[in-house]
């Protein structure tokens, strides 16, 4: 779903070469499967869309990218959580 997705939406926008570069930012993080903060809908047998959401600092970005991340833990009376990974 991921790779349809990096290709397919940002083809109207950017170039191959572009769109290449976008996956060593874009991608799943398996920290959010850790956390068990990601989820995948199905519609019958087939995969319908996957994302997820995050207690965590980071931003953005996915495994290829972890050398970015911040673990550090929100605290949820002062930080919203985050959107993420959303295919």
């Amino acid at each position: 779903v991921m790779e349809r997705a990096i290709d397919s939406l940002q083809a109207p926008f950017l170039t191959p070469d572009q769109i290449a570069a976008s996956r060593r930012s874009m991608g799943l993080d398996t920290q959010l499967i850790a956390d068990r903060t990601y989820f995948v809908v199905t519609d019958g047998e087939a995969l319908a869309g996957c994302g997820g959401w995050s207690y965590r600092a980071t931003l953005y970005g996915g495994d290829a990218s972890a050398i970015r991340r911040d673990a550090r833990v929100l605290d949820p009376t002062a930080d919203a959580a985050r959107i993420r990974a959303m295919y």
